[in-house]
């Protein structure tokens, strides 16, 4: 009994840090944090440098699949709304859904 509470108390704190790719779809540039918060769960981490905040979110797909993958997908907030958004690949910078500086 102890160990499936442990595993329903580990499962729901982990879906908060993970989301999935449907949910990006209703992400726009200008969006308000608060709202990114609310359709996305909370980030896994968060950066705050140059008077930017990059939130960070891994996002799972093919979970019921043995191919199942994770991705990183950051979503950077300047002045409390969407700037730019997307994938993470190191060796690309994250300009899917920017906006012109």
């Amino acid at each position: 009994m102890r160990m499936i509470s442990l595993c329903l108390v580990l499962a729901v704190l982990l879906t908060g840090c993970f989301s999935t790719p449907k949910k990006i779809e209703s992400l726009a540039i200008g969006m308000p944090r608060w709202r990114v918060i609310q359709i996305m769960g909370e980030p896994f981490s968060t950066t705050q440098m140059f008077g930017r905040e990059t939130l960070e979110y891994h996002l799972w797909e093919d979970l019921d699949t043995p191919n199942a993958r994770r991705e990183t997908f950051q979503v950077t907030i300047v002045d409390g709304k969407v700037a730019r958004y997307g994938p993470v690949k190191p060796w690309e910078p994250v300009m899917w859904g920017s906006q012109a500086d």
